[in-house]
């Protein structure tokens, strides 16, 4: 099937860079703090082909182009929109140039050709490369010109106020306000709020807007994220009714789950709901404030897309926008920590898509990056972080930011090394698979001689002057298990000294507790985790979220759970880590996961004493995986092969079958 087709990365630069440009607070534009890339404005694209009859090929292109026929310089005049061709060998080329940060694109179909991930495409640089493609296979419609659609919604209760008329929409949504039955005078201010409070505060609420009924405009300017909006007439506007314009990307292959637990059912659809409003053209963070790609959230986006809505698209255009293009000079979003997270996120990508083809095509952006860190390695093979970066790590009062080595850089730097080690060997990048194994070993031996307290059961945190400070925290000690550098005893000493301590700083953020919440099932805490996030979650619920926040801290009443960052409604109440139930649902209370890359074998081990009673079903690489507890029956059927594991028996899947098995109340599959 014939598709658009660009430089690749170029389609992805543009549309991150249009999504940043979208970040307002209140009138002011906040645009990202981080280095900006540009698309390339001159690109030929060609290919070889031989017609076993005639054809006549339909050429549409995003800019000025023109079109080279069987030889350098035979360019073709009168051209009218179709090319015909004659049957026989032929070289075609089309060079297009889009001015004004426009996409140069180029769509191609006949009978035997069309355009496809098979072409190639040269910066007139001397090289080619194959093209970019997204599946836009709609010859009048240009990626250049794309957007998500929109869909209709009316408030569910309105209430007539002083100053404004009050619209709630009933849940945390995004989109545009269109005014409806208006007299077409004067303009309409609005008001946003994530919350009630928030809305009716003109002078702190976080967003606001415009309708210039005046001016022929019906709908504000830009998309916001919202429950409610407070609209105040102004220069004689009148209105009858307010609308939202709701944005959105589709997701035909969503996850679904019911259970006789309606608080655990609660949980699973808020989640879902949240993280549905975070994947829009990218995983983004939160919808309200930053709407920003940030590498670190991503991460975590990659594994919730896995058991939510298996969206390979968005995570593709996710990691390849945050890749950029041309030379690397600082580190991703600015945080050391998130180049890092990057690297290991495209080994994620390819354990659950079995996109060996997306590695390839990736791979020069993956040694750019991993050069670049590399290059920021001591003489001891140790990262340290320039004057100008920013060491994150986490949201923590306890964590010191005045070391020179930190252990939880050390720990991902290892985690990215091994996942260059594996990429590198699937797409029989031998050589860098060799360098890459040889670096993590050293640093895996070099980490624990350097950080590992055995005395206190945990890495420390940093080293100042050579020197470890012996500070013990959460952070380092939960990656440590989760990329591998604690061995089997080590991890059981985590566990017990630094996991289950109470003198150990306790990890405060849903973006961390992610990685707490997985090394502890990883470790055989599900039960814990599965108590945890019932009163964590279940918390946000009972005080009305529709959507999960960026940060809940029970102790806290009223309108201080909007406030953050010294902001009266900072904080983002719609948060992709927020979703971390739909991650801690599918992968450990259901226990799905992939055997062999991109599911060519599937494992199933569920947690029925945590369960009870429920139906799911997942969308996998190829085809999706039903699982129902009834009536004290398990039944299974999934698309690809693979092993059910119940009361320690592993059975069998075949694809398409449904495996049935009794449930064995006295012998809750506990692990």
């Amino acid at each position: 099937m014939a598709e658009w087709i660009w430089y690749p990365g170029d389609r992805e630069i543009k549309t991150l860079n249009e999504v940043s440009a979208r970040r307002y607070m209140r009138d002011v534009i906040q645009p990202p703090v981080w280095q900006s890339h540009a698309v390339e404005p001159s690109v030929k694209f060609g290919r070889e082909f031989t017609l076993s009859q005639d054809d006549e090929l339909v050429i549409r292109a995003s800019g000025e182009f023109n079109i080279e026929l069987d030889g350098a310089g035979k360019f073709v005049h009168g051209f009218d929109g179709v090319l015909p061709l004659k049957a026989g060998k032929h070289s075609l080329c089309i060079h297009v140039f889009a001015s004004g940060g426009k996409l140069p694109c180029v769509y191609v179909k006949g009978r035997e050709i069309q355009s496809d991930k098979e072409w190639q495409c040269t910066l007139l640089d001397g090289k080619f490369v194959y093209v970019g493609t997204g599946g836009f296979t709609d010859e009048n419609m240009s990626p250049d010109n794309y957007a998500l659609p929109l869909l209709r919604r009316e408030a569910v209760k309105t209430e007539l106020k002083d100053d404004c008329v009050l619209y709630d929409f009933g849940e945390e949504t995004f989109g545009y306000i269109e005014a409806e039955e208006h007299n077409g005078k004067g303009e309409v201010k609005l008001y946003f709020g994530e919350s009630r409070e928030e809305a009716e505060d003109f002078e702190c609420c976080e967003k606001i807007g415009n309708i210039a009924l005046c001016d022929g405009r019906t709908r504000n300017e830009r998309t916001n994220a919202f429950r409610f909006v407070a609209a105040v007439c102004e220069r004689g506007a009148k209105i009858g009714k307010l609308v939202e314009l709701y944005e959105y990307r589709p997701q035909p292959r969503a996850a679904k789950f019911e259970c006789e637990n309606k608080e655990l059912q609660r949980i699973w659809e808020t989640a879902m709901h949240t993280f549905m409003l975070n994947t829009r053209e990218f995983f983004l963070d939160g919808i309200k404030r930053d709407r920003w790609v940030w590498s670190g959230d991503a991460s975590q986006s990659y594994l919730l897309n896995a058991y939510s809505f298996f969206d390979e698209e968005t995570a593709r255009n996710t990691i390849v926008a945050l890749g950029g293009k041309n030379n690397v000079v600082r580190h991703m979003n600015t945080i050391v920590d998130y180049s890092l997270y990057w690297l290991i996120s495209c080994r994620t990508h390819y354990r659950y898509t079995g996109d060996t083809e997306f590695l390839k095509r990736i791979y020069p952006r993956f040694t750019a990056w991993a050069d670049f860190v590399l290059s920021r390695t001591d003489s001891r093979g140790f990262l340290i972080a320039a004057p100008e970066d920013w060491v994150f790590i986490d949201w923590n009062d306890a964590i010191t930011k005045d070391g020179d080595v930190y252990s939880f850089l050390q720990i991902l730097l290892y985690g990215a090394l091994c996942a260059g080690r594996e990429i590198a060997s699937v797409i029989g990048e031998t050589g860098d698979a060799k360098k890459y194994a040889s670096l993590a070993k050293k640093l895996c031996a070099d980490i624990q001689d350097a950080f590992w307290c055995e005395d206190r059961g945990g890495y420390a945190h940093s080293l100042k002057d050579g020197k470890s400070d012996l500070l013990i925290l959460r952070q380092n000690n939960v990656m440590a298990v989760l990329c591998g550098i604690a061995d089997e005893r080590k991890s059981r000493k985590i566990l017990t000294s630094v996991l289950f301590s109470d003198a150990v700083p306790a990890i405060t953020t849903p973006y961390m507790r992610f990685y707490e919440f997985t090394a502890l099932c990883l470790l055989g805490e599900t039960e814990r985790v599965y108590i945890e996030m019932m009163r964590y979650f279940g918390g946000m619920l009972k005080l009305g979220a529709t959507s999960f926040w960026e940060y809940f801290d029970p102790e806290q009443n009223g309108a201080e759970h909007y406030g953050m960052y010294d902001r009266k409604y900072g904080k983002s109440l719609c948060h992709a880590w927020g979703a971390t139930p739909l991650w801690i649902i599918g992968r450990f209370l259901l226990g799905v996961k992939p055997m062999e890359c991109g599911y060519g074998k599937i494992a199933i081990e569920p947690r029925l004493d945590l369960l009870g009673n429920c139906n799911a079903e997942f969308p996998l690489k190829k085809g999706t995986l039903k699982f129902g507890v009834k009536d004290d029956v398990i039944h299974v059927t999934s698309s690809l092969p693979g092993e059910l594991t119940l009361y320690g028996e592993h059975i069998l899947l075949e694809p398409g079958a449904t495996v049935s098995r009794e449930r064995k109340k006295d012998k809750e599959n506990k692990r």
